[in-house]
């Protein structure tokens, strides 16, 4: 059944461009959904950390289309069509976790460089 549902994704990869030798290793991999964690330190106040986050999130939600919400004071959640996430505020550290679709996955590192240069340099500026 793999070897069915890997073909045609075959198919859907070479129909929206998504690299084939990507879609072989997801396949391998059993198709599973992409994740990506990073964790930045700060040492900036919940205010500042809480504006921090604001900014992550509109770049986020501006380059790949997400919508963003508030869930209580310390957790951003965000999602879109095959991407959802939070990003979590600790006193002195910010977690932020991805959660990729198949399709999505084949751009994980790419998502993962850009958000992770983000953190880094709207968390560290204090």
């Amino acid at each position: 059944m793999t070897h069915v549902n890997c073909t045609a994704h075959w198919y859907l990869a070479h129909a929206t461009g998504i690299m084939a030798d990507c879609l072989e290793q997801l396949c391998k991999e059993g198709m599973q959904m992409a994740d990506i964690q990073i964790v930045q330190e700060h040492k900036l106040s919940p205010e500042r950390a809480r504006a921090a986050a604001q900014q992550v999130a509109d770049k986020v939600a501006a380059e790949f289309g997400m919508e963003c919400r508030w869930d209580g004071e310390d957790v951003l959640r965000f999602e879109r069509s095959g991407v959802e996430g939070a990003l979590t505020l600790g006193e002195q550290r910010a977690a932020l976790r991805i959660k990729l679709g198949f399709l999505m996955s084949a751009f994980g590192p790419a998502i993962e460089a850009k958000v992770a240069d983000k953190m880094k340099r709207v968390f560290a500026a204090a």
